[in-house]
Formats: structure tokens, C-alpha cells, sequence
């Protein structure tokens, strides 16, 4: 229920009689005007104790209601006003407003419609509704009742700042430029709009004009860790890199500040390749393998008239082993850092065209190849010889771009006994192969998120192949190197299908469906995650046939025999591709099971659950 105020006191109600009931309605329509919301306020309860159903007084305050945050009470008294005189449009704007304030889009919609059939000329009908279609990211449609309220003459900030960045969505640069322009004109301290304005210029390449203008929105709001951020990358660009750091700094103690998170400090880095990083610093390298070419299977995906994936022949560079003293390992993806602000990437990470941009120790990356870094204050010292094993965060690209290092570290014999420098957080399963390979976690040395580590002396072999692909050779030693630790299974069955049904992504979503036919070709149907990851090699070790749903447990078919046959369901062929790598290196058959997302399990196809055709998938087992 809408909650009024008391009564007013005796000497209000005294001036108050001297007015017919018009005049008091105009005296509190006067009031709100100026903002007195608890005297307007008082006026309307005095006429509504005389006339319940006076509609004006009742929209009024509903309208009181609303500024004061008191949405629900608004759209009671509104309801109330409507009951009694239906055309009334600042009753169904207001109820729009309190409806959009609850999050209740679909009635802050309908409400505003109504309005505007009443009045169509109504500016803050348009302008509502603009703003209840852009919450609900109708963008497109919003700006169709921006541009409205616009041509009606009133100008707005809320207009100018949505329209530009209607504009900017749609490539339109000069007019997103001129909105926000306007905007600012009305609002010259808005952070956000000046920042949309500097981050609109920065993307033309016009850096001093949005220097300046993240210069001044810092000036006005310089606790703005944001606008910080944003004249930090600006003055980077521009060369300036002292007051960038400087901006970087303060940028970062305010998020410290509201956080509670460990310290960082800001520093400058340079992108530098690994074999010429080795050859400036002088560090002891060993060449452990030639580059080589290989000849590779293709994948075939299923269903696409039998299409096969084709796979380039891909290059084994130069494989070496450095060993650097002095060097920094960052958290995170574990760049490597030197004393001399050397980033090193290619030669030892994959994708190193997108690492700058994805790194969360790189705030930003510049086209001649200097950077803007974040530097946890907290420090790991080890000073004992270590070797770098490398991060990732899926179990897939940890197990073929860092454990595959093992192999190169076991060629040196000075690197044989070293421990091995890990990220924090490893799962079970990367604990327990790790384990498996000899290194238990007293040869471990973890990097926690929040530190760096300053290695004394430090190992690191460049990464041995390309991407979506795996050398033969690291591939095949650590196959041997399991084999010596896990016996093959006797008992075990030879046709697995690896389940994901217990996990929260990326499951089978008709399983029951498809359960009758792996029986009837004979599959056992294996509940990976809940296996030790030794029981799931030596189950894949004696495998015939793999098929399983896109995760970590795909990971480990490289196990399998080099007959065997594997096949991966998954709804995104070409992003799931690498997985084929591991299998078309030892000869494996692989084969893709192209399913439907099931986006009501999630939004994201690389997370959502897979709808596999049951005739095709009986056709594809009958066919083995």
C-alpha cells in the first residue's frame, strides 16, 4: 500500500481553506515543480482526505511516489488515478517509469505505448520508452523513439548520450560524435559520456583529441578508476609514457581500495621474441630438436556428406632450452618478464597474436610493440634452478602446450631433477598426470594469482608446435612415459562413450534418446569426471572405439591405441577443432559429430548442451 504523509498542521490547513480545492491542486502542481516534494506532498493528502477520488491529486502523488524510489507505491496510486479517468497519459508514463525501475520491461512497454496512443506528441513518453527498449537491448528499435523525442524539440541529455551510441553500433562515427558533443554541452562533468566521446576518437586514431578528453574527464572526476584506465592508454599511444604510468598507478590503488585485492604497480614491457630475448640476455641454450615438416590425417565431420576438417601440414620449429637467471614469471597466463622489460610470447605461448589482448597482466598493447603491464606487489622468490611449465585454462591446451615441456626438460640432463614452476589451482586431474610424470607436489612450485615469481635461475623450452597441432615426437614421449606408470586394462571394455550427463555444461541433451543405441553397438557409457584420471587412461589405453562430448576428458584420447577410432560430439565444429590434433598426429581416425545447441541449457554454443541426431548417430556407429 502507497504510504502518505500525516496531516498538516493546523496553521497549513488554516491557508489551505482559503483555496477551493483547484487552487490547492495548482499550489502542490507548483511546488513538485520546484522540487518542495514534502509540502506538495502535504497539499495532496489534505485534498484526498476531503475528495478520495480526485484523479489529478491521486496522479500527482504517484508521481511523488516515484522520485521519492517508491516505485510499487506509485504504480498503486496510478492504478488508483486510472481506475477513475482512464485518458490520462502522465498516469501511464509514470507507471512506465516504475515499472522500467523494477525491471519489469514488458509492462514498462505497454504502459508507454498507451500513453503515447493518448498523447502521441508526449516527449517523455518517447523518451521512456527509448530508454525501457534500450534496457532491454532493443537498440535499434530504441533509437527510432530517441530520434522522436528529439524532433520534438526539447533537448535532453539521455537522448544525446543513447543516440551516440546508437550511432557508434551502427558505424555512424560523425553523428555519434556530434551526440556526444550535445550531451556534454548539458552535462560537461558526465565521466561516461566523455569517455564514450575519447574511446570514440581513440578508435579513428584522432589520440591527442582523445588525450584530452580523458585529461578532462579525470580532471572532474578523478577518483574514476575507468577514466584513469582510459587516459593511461591514450597517453601510451601518444608517447607519454610517464603519466601514464602515473595514471595506470592511481587507476590502480582505487581498485585496490574496493577490492581489498593485493597491491599492483604499473610498469612499461616491450614484446621481444624468445630465441632473440635468449641471444640478448646471453643465456645458456640447448637445441633439442630440428625443425621438421609432418604429413597428418584429416578429420571428417559428421553430418556433412562426410567432409573432411583439412589440416595444413603443419612445421615443428627449432625446439631449445634456455636457461635464464633473473627472470620474472607473471601470474595468470605466466608471461615471462625480464629485468630488462622484456615480454616474451612467440616461441613459447600459441596464439601469440591475441595474447596482448587477452593477457590480465596487459593493460595495454601497443602497435610498435610496447606495453602497458600490471605488476603484483607481491613476490615469490625461488633461488633454486626451476623450469617453466607454462598456464592455460582449459585441461586440453595445458596438457599439449605445457605438459608436452617435460619432454624437452628430460633431454638436459643438468634439468632432469629440477622442480617445475605451476600455476595456483591446478584441478585434480592436472595434479594427478603431473603425478603420474614424476612430479608430485614436493617438485612443484605454485604461483599464486596474486604474485610474481622472481627466478634466480629458470628453464624454459620453447613451445615445440604450432597451433592445433602436437609434435611427434613430446607427443609420443609422454605416452611412453604414462605406459610406464599405468599397466593396461585387462577387463576393460573397448568401446567408451564418455558422458558429461553430471556435469552443469555441455551435455547430451536427448542422452535418453541415445543410451538404446550405444547398447546396441555395444558401448559402455563412462562417467569420465568421476574417474581418477589414471582409471581414464587405462581405460583409453585399451580402447578400440572413443566416442565422448567435447570437454577435458576428450583430452586424453592421444592414450588410445594408434588404430583407434575417436569421435567428439559437438555443436561448433571449427572452434572445437584442435581437438582433432593430438589424434590426426598418431593416426588416430577422428571424427566430429556435428549436434544442435541447445541454447536453453546456456547462451554460450562453446558452453551449451548438444542435441545429436539419432538416425545419423546410429548410421555413423553402424558404418565402425
Amino acid at each position: 500500500m502507497a504510504v502518505l504523509p500525516q496531516p498538516v498542521s493546523a496553521e497549513y490547513r488554516g491557508r489551505m481553506r482559503s483555496h477551493s480545492m483547484d487552487g490547492m491542486l495548482e499550489e502542490a502542481n507548483r511546488l513538485l515543480n520546484l522540487g518542495d516534494l514534502d509540502h506538495a506532498e502535504r497539499l495532496l493528502r489534505e485534498i484526498l482526505l476531503h475528495d478520495a477520488r480526485m484523479a489529478p491529486a491521486l496522479t500527482l502523488s504517484g508521481v511523488i511516489a516515484y522520485l521519492r524510489g517508491s516505485s510499487e507505491a506509485a504504480i498503486e496510486l496510478m492504478n488508483r488515478a486510472l481506475a477513475i479517468n482512464p485518458d490520462n497519459p502522465v498516469a501511464y508514463v509514470t507507471c512506465g517509469q516504475a515499472y522500467r525501475a523494477l525491471g519489469n520491461l514488458p509492462a514498462a512497454e505497454q504502459s508507454l505505448r498507451h500513453a503515447l496512443r493518448l498523447e502521441p506528441g508526449r516527449h517523455d513518453a518517447h523518451l521512456n520508452l527509448a530508454l525501457t527498449l534500450w534496457s532491454a537491448g532493443e537498440h535499434a528499435r530504441a533509437g527510432t523513439y530517441f530520434k522522436n523525442a528529439l524532433l520534438m524539440g526539447k533537448k535532453s541529455f539521455q537522448v544525446y548520450f543513447y543516440l551516440g551510441q546508437i550511432h557508434q553500433e551502427n558505424g555512424e562515427l560523425s553523428a555519434a560524435e556530434e551526440c556526444f558533443r550535445n550531451a556534454l554541452v548539458l552535462q560537461p562533468k558526465h565521466g561516461e559520456a566523455r569517455l564514450l566521446l575519447g574511446s570514440l576518437l581513440l578508435s579513428q586514431g584522432r589520440i591527442p583529441e582523445a588525450s584530452e578528453e580523458f585529461e578532462q574527464a579525470v580532471s572532474d572526476s578523478p577518483g574514476e578508476s575507468s577514466l584513469r584506465m582510459a587516459a593511461a592508454r591514450a597517453a601510451f599511444e601518444l608517447g607519454d609514457e610517464n603519466r601514464s604510468l602515473a595514471h595506470l598507478q592511481v587507476a590502480f590503488v582505487k581498485s585496490d581500495a574496493d577490492t581489498g585485492v593485493a597491491r599492483a604497480h604499473a610498469d612499461r614491457g616491450r614484446l621481444c621474441q624468445f630465441d632473440a630475448w635468449c641471444q640478448e640476455q646471453q643465456a645458456e641454450s640447448v637445441r633439442v630438436a630440428r625443425e621438421q615438416r609432418h604429413k597428418v590425417l584429416s578429420a571428417t565431420v559428421v553430418p556433412s556428406g562426410n567432409q573432411g576438417l583439412d589440416i595444413p601440414e603443419p612445421n615443428t620449429p627449432d625446439v631449445f632450452v634456455a636457461g635464464l637467471n633473473k627472470c620474472s614469471v607473471l601470474p595468470g597466463d605466466h608471461l615471462l618478464f625480464s629485468r630488462g622489460n622484456a615480454v616474451c610470447i612467440a616461441g613459447v605461448m600459441t596464439r601469440p597474436l591475441r595474447r596482448p589482448f587477452t593477457s590480465p597482466q596487459i593493460i595495454h598493447y601497443s602497435d610498435d610493440g610496447r606495453l602497458l603491464m600490471k605488476i603484483p606487489d607481491r613476490q615469490l622468490t625461488v633461488d633454486i634452478p626451476c623450469a617453466y611449465l607454462g598456464a592455460a585454462e582449459s585441461f586440453f591446451d595445458w596438457t599439449f602446450e605445457c605438459v608436452t615441456r617435460i619432454w624437452a626438460y628430460q633431454q638436459r640432463s643438468v634439468s632432469k631433477d629440477v622442480p617445475l614452476l605451476v600455476q595456483a589451482g591446478l584441478s585434480r586431474w592436472q595434479s594427478e598426470l603431473l603425478g603420474l610424470l614424476g612430479y608430485e607436489d614436493a617438485r612443484l612450485i605454485r604461483l599464486a594469482e596474486d604474485s610474481v615469481a622472481l627466478c634466480d635461475e629458470l628453464f624454459v623450452a620453447s613451445l615445440s608446435a604450432p597451433l592445433n597441432f602436437v609434435a611427434p615426437f613430446a607427443l609420443e614421449h609422454l605416452r611412453r612415459s604414462l605406459r610406464k606408470t599405468i599397466a593396461a586394462g585387462l577387463d576393460t571394455p573397448r568401446r567408451i562413450f564418455l558422458t558429461r550427463q553430471e556435469m552443469p555444461t555441455r551435455r547430451l541433451a536427448n542422452y535418453r534418446e541415445i543410451a538404446p543405441i550405444l547398447d546396441r553397438h555395444g558401448f559402455h557409457a563412462i562417467p569420465a569426471d568421476s574417474l581418477l584420471v589414471r582409471e581414464l587412461l587405462q581405460m583409453i589405453q585399451s580402447a578400440e572405439i572413443v566416442v565422448g562430448m567435447e570437454g577435458a576428458a576428450m583430452a586424453n584420447v592421444f592414450m588410445a591405441p594408434a588404430q583407434a577410432r575417436i569421435a567428439m560430439v559437438t555443436a561448433d565444429v571449427v572452434r572445437a577443432a584442435r581437438y582433432c590434433g593430438p589424434s590426426c598426429t598418431l593416426g588416430q581416425e577422428f571424427t566430429f559429430l556435428q549436434g544442435k545447441p541447445a541454447f536453453e541449457s546456456n547462451s554460450r554454443i562453446s558452453e551449451c548442451d548438444v542435441h545429436l541426431d539419432p538416425g545419423m548417430f546410429e548410421e555413423y556407429l553402424s558404418r565402425l
